[in-house]
């Protein structure tokens, strides 16, 4: 098909959605519309809650002093590297988190909900010659370069994480809410 047709499909897909006024299933959702804003969150674990915190509010909201539903997660997060090709060859590198969470109705005091959730990112890197992968600290084996270029693809790759976790939350706590009565 000439890049013309393919254009020319794209917009009749693109007026048919258009014109049947599609909107996202969750967009009027009262299931939904009651998490946004009305959930207090907190989190501890053992590394860097804050920011694990952070991205669940951009899921759930910024809750307000009337707050009518609590989560609170422990955040269990932990890191391993694997060698993919010998000494000299390329690294897998992995964090994983579990998040243990309870659903609580404020008015209540009821528990909604009390689960577990467990999930992973990874990314790879260039080994360097020399490096020992059993060490706990790779990082200070490392010249400068690598270690931010690894450092940077850490971060990216524990924010992706983040964002997993939080969705699935947030997806466990819709389908609580949604099968509890009102």
């Amino acid at each position: 098909m000439s890049s013309k047709g393919v254009a020319f499909f794209c917009g009749l897909v693109f007026l048919g959605v258009a014109s049947c006024e599609f909107k996202p299933a969750l967009l009027n959702d009262p299931t939904t519309n009651q998490m946004v804003n009305a959930t207090k969150i907190e989190v501890s674990g053992n590394y860097k809650p804050k920011d694990f915190e952070e991205v669940l509010r951009i899921r759930f909201g910024n809750s307000t002093e009337n707050a009518a539903y609590s989560l609170v997660v422990q955040f269990d997060y932990s890191d391993e590297v694997g060698v993919i090709a010998g000494s000299g060859g390329i690294n897998r590198y992995r964090v994983l988190a579990t998040a243990n969470s309870e659903f609580r109705n404020l008015e209540t005091g009821e528990i909604l909900g009390v689960f577990a959730i467990t999930d992973q990112a990874s990314w790879t890197a260039d080994a360097v010659r020399g490096l020992d992968p059993t060490k706990k600290d790779i990082n200070a084996q490392l010249g400068t370069g690598e270690v931010l270029t690894n450092l940077n693809a850490r971060d990216e790759a524990q924010y992706r994480l983040y964002k997993m976790l939080a969705d699935r939350i947030y997806t466990r706590i819709l389908a609580i809410k949604s099968s509890s009565p009102a």
